[in-house]
């Protein structure tokens, strides 16, 4: 008896422990509370538990240089350094600026530097303008090419912001906005970066402690690369055994694509989470502590990954006081250096910035908003740089105009704040504010309701804005109609118009332009009205567009007239003879003969100064300099002024000229400097 006694009090300590570990996650005191992001003003449900506070989400912070930074949504491309381009108008911008300084003192035979850049500007991408003048004149010039580098390098980070925006839109427009649902995958050094102030990527230690407080076993927490726990898994994830700390299965891009046929893997079956902590293996390969979760499994893994990886991110509260203190002593510190500095910039570029401006201003983006809520309008935010002249120009030509100044204010609270100063950069970086001159409208929550891109004169730019005013027209107005399916032909020629001065005619702009004349019959091709979106379609005399226009010229011609169609034709063979006659594409005679024959074709007169540029492109190949100087001579008075000069700068390349046949080009360059309409272009010889 004594014996069945001690066996059933047993097996009711056994069920009594078993429901305690079952049930002891209950235990610990939960509270809940929010965060917000101030550097994107993303809000964040946390949970409070055994003494740690933790984000209840996956951040959601994008790093400005996307997969630069380690920052990917799902299925995004690498940026690629080829990839990244400098605008051109703001490269010359910002050369000419350094021209008015006098950084590009000097001359290369017949030309300063300064003419030589202002050439090559025109001609040439900053990247081939940056690269040609280090090769040909970095020696003779460290000064000049040292600053040429400095603005290029001033101007790269906008020109990676711009592909980053435009691969995490591609991205996201086929992923089912995977970001707005899972946040940002990172890869380790990505997360360190993104974590915002006041909280840190959590150690090891830290998870552990997480895990500890929901049940799991001494014995159990420090296993690696194996499921841990019973119920814990469950406990955190999204559901209705959860606690509130809400796993979502985001998948990761997961490093070993060989393994895993592709990068981005296991979204909607797996979560991934770094720890700050490492290790080092025995290869000396470096290795991240991570957390994983599966959809099947009611465990926990504590896993490893290389540090390439990317994975979701959970942030925890730093506790850290004394050096939270120490973190605010440098702000404080930094406010006041930033104070005395601020100071003088107002004193120097502000109130010139200001002067010629007749709208009344607020200076505050806090006060804008409450402007905008009280007096019921919308936001013009003129996101000016004092180092852009396209800002000043628009300051002085529009914004000092009294009549237009006194429309402003009667339909919006207008914001003027520099983009590059202390208070602008995070306003830069939350609308993507990437050249100059730019604007926007913004509704009274800070949505963004109209965005424009350049310079305009005050009928156009009204109309422009009268737009915004219209919750039909306006760009967020656009784009909720395109997404509701609207594609009737007119609404796309209205959107593709919007898009173009939002400056977004990229891909977007591109799908806009193809659904447009997918819905036109090809007759219809040739109208007025299409001209402008038809054009800008036409990249070489190989596109399927161009050969149409050529077939059916006359209908173009009566719609657009001979000039406008004869000129975007000529263009194009022009684009095709170029690279021959300056020497920068080796010679295919043959293929020019079809270049010369298919123009013809194509209706273009022989008076028309594509064909000197093809005889000169025709000599030079063939190795007849005299025929192609009296082409040079005589034949060029039609040729763009532009063109000619970049032509003339490649005369003294030809290494193959004897004597006599560069004593000519001297005399001809001669000539040129003395009485060319570009004079300015050249110096006496």
């Amino acid at each position: 008896m004594k014996k069945i006694i001690i066996i059933l009090l047993g097996v009711i300590v056994y069920c009594a422990c078993q429901d305690d570990d079952k049930h002891s996650w209950v235990q610990p005191e939960i509270s809940f509370s929010n965060f917000q992001d101030a550097r994107d003003m993303n809000t964040y449900k946390c949970i409070t538990i055994g003494g740690q506070t933790w984000m209840a989400e996956n951040l959601k912070y994008r790093l400005p240089q996307g997969t630069l930074d380690g920052c990917y949504t799902y299925e995004e491309e690498n940026i690629r350094s080829q990839d990244i381009r400098v605008n051109s108008q703001s490269w010359a911008d910002s050369v000419r600026a350094g021209i008015d300084r006098g950084e590009f003192e000097g001359s290369v035979g017949f030309f300063t530097l300064a003419e030589l850049l202002e050439m090559w500007m025109e001609y040439y991408t900053p990247e081939d303008c940056l690269s040609n003048f280090e090769a040909y004149y970095g020696t003779s010039f460290p000064e000049a090419t040292a600053s040429l580098k400095r603005m290029y390098n001033n101007l790269y980070p906008a020109a990676i912001l711009e592909v980053a925006n435009q691969r995490l839109a591609k991205a996201e427009s086929t992923n089912g906005q995977y970001s707005k649902k899972f946040g940002f995958l990172y890869t380790y050094e990505g997360a360190l970066k993104a974590v915002p102030e006041g909280w840190r990527l959590p150690t090891d230690d830290d998870w552990k402690k997480l895990e500890a407080t929901l049940g799991m076993s001494v014995s159990q927490i420090g296993m690696l690369d194996e499921w841990r726990g019973n119920y814990e898994g469950n406990l955190l994830k999204v559901g209705k055994d959860g606690i509130g700390f809400d796993v979502v299965y985001a998948g990761g891009r997961l490093y070993g694509a060989n393994m895993y046929g592709g990068s981005f893997y296991n979204r909607d079956v797996n979560a991934y989470f770094w720890s700050s902590t490492h290790k080092v293996e025995r290869d000396t390969v470096d290795l991240g502590i991570t957390r994983v979760f599966f959809l099947k499994e009611d465990r926990i893994m504590r896993g490893t990954s290389d540090l390439t990886a990317a994975y979701s991110v959970r942030c925890i509260k730093n506790k850290n006081v004394k050096r939270n203190h120490m973190k605010k002593l440098v702000i404080v510190l930094n406010l006041v250096c930033m104070f005395a500095l601020g100071s003088f910039a107002q004193s120097m570029y502000g109130d010139a910035a200001k002067a010629d401006v007749k709208m009344k201003y607020v200076y505050s983006f806090e006060e804008a908003l409450k402007r905008a809520k009280e007096e019921h309008k919308l936001i013009f935010f003129n996101c000016f740089a004092d180092w852009a002249i396209p800002c000043h120009s628009m300051n002085k030509l529009v914004f000092s105009d009294q009549e237009f100044a006194d429309w402003m204010d009667k339909h919006f609270v207008n914001l003027f704040i520099d983009v590059t100063s202390r208070e602008g950069r995070p306003l830069a970086e939350k609308y993507r504010i990437r050249f100059q001159a730019h604007y926007l409208v913004l509704d009274e929550n800070g949505q963004i309701v109209h965005r424009i891109v350049g310079g305009y004169q005050i009928p156009e730019f009204k109309a422009i804005l009268e737009k915004a005013l219209n919750p039909k027209t306006s760009f967020a107005g656009m784009n909720k109609r395109y997404e509701a399916g609207e594609r009737s032909v007119k609404f796309l020629s209205d959107y593709a118009d919007i898009l173009s001065v939002a400056d977004q005619d990229g891909e977007v702009y591109a799908k806009i332009i193809e659904e447009l004349f997918n819905k036109l019959k090809k007759k219809e091709w040739s109208k007025k009205e299409y001209w402008k979106f038809f054009t800008r379609q036409l990249k070489s005399v190989n596109d399927e567009m161009f050969k149409y226009m050529v077939e059916n010229k006359a209908d173009f011609v009566k719609s657009n007239g001979a000039e406008k169609v004869d000129r975007i034709i000529a263009g194009l063979y022009f684009q095709e003879i170029y690279p021959y006659a300056s020497g920068k594409k080796a010679y295919d005679g043959e293929e020019l003969l079809n270049i010369y024959l298919d123009m013809q074709k194509a209706g273009i007169t022989e008076n028309h100064h594509v064909y000197p540029l093809y005889e000169i492109a025709r000599y030079r190949g063939e190795g007849q300099f005299d025929k192609m100087m009296d082409v040079f001579e005589h034949k060029l008075d039609s040729l763009p002024e532009q063109t000619l000069v970049v032509l003339d700068l490649t005369l003294p390349e030809i290494k193959e000229l004897d004597k006599k046949e560069q004593e000519r080009v001297v005399t001809y360059l001669k000539q040129r400097a003395e009485t060319s309409g570009a004079k300015k272009f050249y110096l006496a010889a």
